[in-house]
């Protein structure tokens, strides 16, 4: 009755549930037998080793030994035995193994090198070695020893070594040539060449000395001239680097403006009337095409006048002729100037005076919107 109730199906039992798994099971295809593993013997181990010594990679040996690759490479990393684990725990130094701290830096050696030999991090090494290093019997060479620059670079010593580099370097070779040369890496000879410290005059070779003032009247004549920076340097027997710094120092950064003569401005004229461009002009004439094309407006007409100040009568009357409903254009025209510049000086005038009836105006139409009651009533 309480199954109904629930409307639960009753489970199978336990064996059916196997035998209909077993059955699904038998349906498949039928899985390759599993070989059984074969144990390493002596003979393997040691062939593996000696085969792994002279340089053989683990799928030749695997088709060697009739084994899979992956099997032979555990295999040989289970005969070298694990490798020495890190001491990351909080654990203090022995006296024996500062000792070995203090000769290893009397040596030389890195804390990289010391800290693998002590199975620890460098970082240890280098806390506890902050430590040591203020005992008094530490000796000296341990000290100094880091800040002790090196004897030899590659296969020379260090003096020799630095003067190659200097004449190489003002030869032009590149560092791969020089390294090439010293048997010694390109970065350890970058990092050697940046401690040397050079100056710009040890590696050009080339003492400066002071520009005269001789020198700086004939720069800036030639400057004046139109002559380039490297013209100038080749007539004053001067580097192009120097006379240019020269330059910036007299805040000369560009050529001199050079004055028209009556010749050149009747050649301009004569060469734009046959209908030649500005650029074409400025090639004959050794001129920039901006400066010809502003030396021509010039010579056709005087510059345009610049508009004079505004007086009180145009101010007056400026404001009377917009209370009559006068456009804003014919206003300007009866006053000779700009309409862009006349709504400006219309509205700021208003301002000033306190009124607050004036509206942006259009320049065609002239409408505006005011209020009447601001105008004084009629007597």
């Amino acid at each position: 009755m309480l199954q109904l109730l629930w409307g639960r199906r009753p489970r199978a039992p336990l064996p059916e549930c196997t035998w209909t798994r077993c059955l699904q099971i038998r349906s498949q295809a039928p899985a390759p037998p599993v070989g059984r593993r074969r144990f390493w013997t002596k003979d393997e181990d040691a062939l593996t080793l000696q085969r792994r010594k002279e340089g053989a990679d683990f799928s030749s040996l695997a088709k060697e030994l009739g084994r899979t690759a992956n099997a032979v490479q555990i295999r040989y990393n289970c005969l070298l035995g694990p490798s020495p684990q890190l001491d990351h725990s909080g654990r203090g130094f022995s006296r024996q193994e500062d000792d070995v701290i203090i000769q290893r830096k009397c040596e030389g050696a890195a804390l990289g090198t010391i800290a693998k030999e002590l199975c620890c991090t460098a970082r240890k090494v280098g806390d506890r070695w902050q430590v040591l290093r203020y005992r008094c019997d530490v000796p000296e060479a341990a000290l100094t020893r880091g800040s002790r620059p090196r004897s030899k670079l590659g296969v020379l010593e260090r003096l020799e070594a630095e003067a190659l580099i200097k004449q190489r370097y003002r030869e032009g070779k590149t560092f791969e040539a020089i390294a090439k040369e010293l048997q010694c890496g390109t970065a350890a000879l970058r990092r050697w060449f940046r401690g040397m410290r050079l100056t710009k005059d040890q590696l050009t070779g080339f003492e400066r000395k002071a520009i005269s003032d001789q020198e700086m009247q004939s720069i800036l004549r030639h400057r004046s001239e139109g002559w380039t920076v490297q013209a100038i340097a080749s007539e004053l027997g001067r580097t192009a680097s120097s006379v240019q710094r020269h330059l910036r120092r007299q805040q000369i950064t560009t050529k001199l403006p050079r004055a028209f003569t009556r010749d050149e401005d009747q050649e301009i004229l004569k060469l734009r009337e046959d209908g030649k461009t500005h650029r074409e002009i400025g090639a004959v004439l050794g001129r920039a095409q901006g400066v010809i094309s502003k030396r021509l407006k010039l010579l056709r007409g005087p510059p345009p006048d610049v508009p004079s100040r505004w007086t009180l009568e145009e101010v007056d009357e400026l404001v009377t002729q917009y209370d009559r409903g006068v456009s804003i254009y014919n206003i300007a025209c009866a006053l000779g100037r700009d309409a862009n510049l006349v709504r400006p000086k219309l509205q700021s005038t208003l301002v000033k005076r306190g009124r607050t009836d004036w509206s942006p105006v259009n320049l065609v139409r002239g409408t505006r919107q005011y209020n009447v009651s601001s105008f004084p009533a009629p007597a």
